[in-house]
């Protein structure tokens, strides 16, 4: 005859019986939950710019189901509450849920814009870190990099960029606002496409004009600007050149004017500290 594992039936049981306590519990949860009115609202906002504000989201809820606050917790369509937060146009993520207070909870994250570009017909837009448009707010302003000059890329709004100097000023964009380049951050306060769709930068100290030309090996071609700052700028005065071209690697080029000599040098000659200024 065979022996009855009484641990095993034991053990069994415990589940069932689990199993059978967690469903009565769930029903109670959901009985009282649908017998709970809305009570309020609790918005947060993530991010460090003030593009949404919580009255923006308040009446897009609204909008969904007036007065929402007071009405039976099943009755409130948070999907289609999502789905209507969402739509505003510095909203990159939102999530709504309802805990068993009747508190309905709004978590929000902003877009973050990295760069304003003012197209050539002077339309104005920004680009998010995602490389997507977005329009200006009116309840804010974010200091970031300003694009202006030669820039055919047309604001779309929530669309990836088209044209390849619209990707090079968000690449240039998405460089200066680096964690790693806060002087950059200080330095660089205007980007601009000029005729030849090259891209000039606009210092803050000194009274130059740097030519990038375009972003490719753009880490090295700043870095070489970061020497030739340290070594040569500091001997003539950073009033000396009105142009300083990075447009070639490895190489730095300065000039005083249209018609003086360019002062022209090597990284290399900048880094042994050999560096003859005209």
């Amino acid at each position: 005859m065979k022996r009855i594992n009484w641990k095993r039936v034991l053990i069994l049981t415990c589940w069932a019986v689990s199993l059978v306590g967690v469903s009565v519990l769930l029903s109670f949860v959901s009985n009282k939950q649908d017998k709970i009115v809305c009570k309020g609202v609790k918005i947060v906002i993530e991010g460090k710019n003030f593009l949404v504000e919580k009255g923006d989201i308040l009446a897009l809820m609204n909008r969904v189901l007036p007065q929402f606050v007071s009405h039976p917790l099943d009755e409130i369509p948070v999907e289609q509450i999502e789905r209507a937060v969402k739509l505003n146009p510095y909203v990159e993520r939102a999530d709504i849920f309802i805990d068993l207070d009747g508190i309905v909870r709004v978590n929000v994250k902003q877009r973050e814009p990295v760069v304003r570009i003012i197209n050539k017909s002077f339309q104005s837009f920004y680009v998010d870190k995602n490389g997507r448009k977005m329009p200006l707010s009116l309840n804010f302003s974010p200091r970031v990099v300003v694009a202006n000059g030669n820039i055919d890329e047309q604001p779309a709004m929530n669309d990836t960029l088209k044209t390849k100097l619209a990707k090079d000023i968000f690449a240039l964009a998405q460089f200066i606002g680096a964690d790693e380049n806060e002087f950059w951050k200080a330095q660089i306060v205007q980007v601009f496409a000029n005729s030849n769709a090259e891209l000039e930068l606009i210092p803050r100290v000194g009274n130059h004009r740097i030519l990038l030309g375009d972003t490719e090996n753009l880490s090295e071609r700043m870095n070489n600007l970061i020497v030739f700052y340290k070594k040569a700028l500091p001997r003539v005065g950073w009033e000396r050149y009105k142009v300083i071209n990075i447009k070639y690697q490895n190489q730095v080029i300065g000039v005083r004017d249209t018609l003086a000599k360019q002062y022209i040098t090597s990284t290399d000659t900048l880094k042994t500290d050999s560096t003859r200024i005209n």
